[in-house]
């Protein structure tokens, strides 16, 4: 039986936990389209057999592509450091409401800008275009995480190609960014013939062909962010609040300040447990796991997904 479960690579692209195997590689291409442009909105016809076994007769019946490079996410702020918050949050749906065919999904971000999410290349296009709401003026940016996805890829017979080469091979199908992953081995950094592609879509794709290869494409799952300093998830040293207030460190084994090697008994900081910080087996680490999973197969945000 195939394992289904996405890999787990690192962010950094030194370390990974899955070995994907390459020899499975699909040779039976789906009817779904991969890459359709906005210009494929087009009626197309979907094929529905009627009746039991193969005597059953074809039904057409019409459909549509469903367009998968557009500005799905959209952020709306105010200028000159002020926030959407402060408006009238009742006038501003109303106003943003009226500018959508279909009703879009409206929430508030941590810093106090709106995120929008459309259901349509038209909609998109009249989000941007609003200038003001509720009397004041307004930016609507590009919201570049939520309207990309990363896959992996793993394909012996690109490991002679450098990373822009692949890249360039690969944009008519939607490929803006790869990173080649590597592997520390006996303190060397060895390339290895897995890749991360960022892709300027919104779902991401079974396949791709890279000339005459058809290699499988796998969601890419980041590995759980734990902060070296407090031993906390979620952040990174470089914007660790206990760090920044100037506050000791926290020794990763027994959960007290840092005092260097440490011989005392090991209790996780964050479930409490007789483990490092450092464990596999912590319920808080299985957690994370999740949410970065659900993240990543959802195309949610880390509050959503942890909600």
């Amino acid at each position: 039986m195939e394992n289904n479960t996405p890999p787990s690579v690192d962010d950094s692209g030194l370390n990974r936990d899955t070995v994907l195997d390459s020899s499975k590689t699909s040779n039976v291409m789906t009817l779904e389209p991969y890459f359709p442009t906005l210009s494929d909105t087009d009626t197309r016809s979907r094929i529905r057999r009627t009746g039991k076994g193969n005597s059953g007769k074809i039904e057409i019946t019409p459909g549509k592509f469903e367009p998968n490079n557009y500005a799905k996410f959209l952020i709306l702020e105010m200028r000159e450091g002020q926030q959407m918050r402060d408006l009238d949050m009742f006038s501003v749906n109303r106003e943003i409401k009226m500018k959508c065919s279909i009703e879009p999904k409206i929430s508030y971000m941590n810093d106090g800008s709106l995120l929008v999410e459309v259901a349509s290349p038209d909609d998109s296009t009249k989000v941007q275009n609003i200038s003001s709401l509720h009397g004041q003026e307004i930016d609507c940016l590009y919201n570049k995480r939520l309207n990309q996805v990363k896959g992996v890829i793993r394909s012996t017979e690109l490991l002679g190609y450098s990373e822009e080469k692949i890249q360039m091979e690969l944009k008519d199908q939607g490929v803006v960014d790869v990173k080649q992953m590597k592997k520390n081995i006996g303190g060397v950094l060895t390339p290895l013939p897995t890749y991360v592609l960022t892709f300027d879509l919104l779902k991401l794709p079974n396949m791709i062909m890279a000339a005459w290869l058809r290699l499988n494409v796998r969601p890419y799952i980041p590995s759980c962010r734990r902060c070296f300093y407090c031993q906390k998830f979620g952040h990174v040293i470089g914007t660790c609040r206990r760090k920044i207030k100037g506050e000791n460190a926290v020794c990763e084994n027994c959960g007290l300040e840092a005092h260097g090697e440490c011989s005392n008994s090991p209790h996780c900081i964050n479930c409490g447990e007789d483990h490092p910080a450092s464990s596999k087996k912590c319920d808080k680490f299985t957690f994370e796991k999740e949410v970065q999973i659900l993240r990543a197969k959802e195309h949610l945000s880390f509050k959503e997904a942890r909600q």
